[in-house]
């Protein structure tokens, strides 16, 4: 089993497992990360999120992008996620269908 990694600056690789969230501050985006750790990116969260969707990361937010690896579980009506970490966070009105299908896409599996 092959662990994907991502380039997060110049010269530091680390694996998509660890990163719990993405949360978009203006022109920069805050990786957070399982241990704790939180590094700032000089990129947009739209930039960041294009290369990290593909690998089960979900748009829930403007400012948020959850792994969902780390996804507990969302309410009766989809309006907020719960994750590992004990961090509740809203789940924007116009994303709730695609969380939806994110959760039954993962339950199928």
């Amino acid at each position: 089993m092959s662990v994907t990694t991502v380039q997060v600056l110049r010269n530091e690789y680390v694996p998509l497992s660890e990163i719990v969230l993405l949360r978009g501050e203006t022109n920069y985006t805050a990786l957070h990360f399982r241990s704790g750790r939180v590094l700032l990116l000089a990129k947009t969260l739209k930039r960041v999120q294009e290369d990290f969707e593909p690998h089960g990361f979900l748009r829930i937010s403007k400012s948020n992008v959850i792994n969902g690896l780390y996804l507990a579980s969302t309410s009766a009506n989809y309006d907020s996620v719960l994750l590992n970490n004990n961090l509740k966070l809203a789940v924007a009105r116009r994303r709730r269908d695609d969380l939806r299908e994110f959760v039954i896409s993962k339950a199928v599996r």
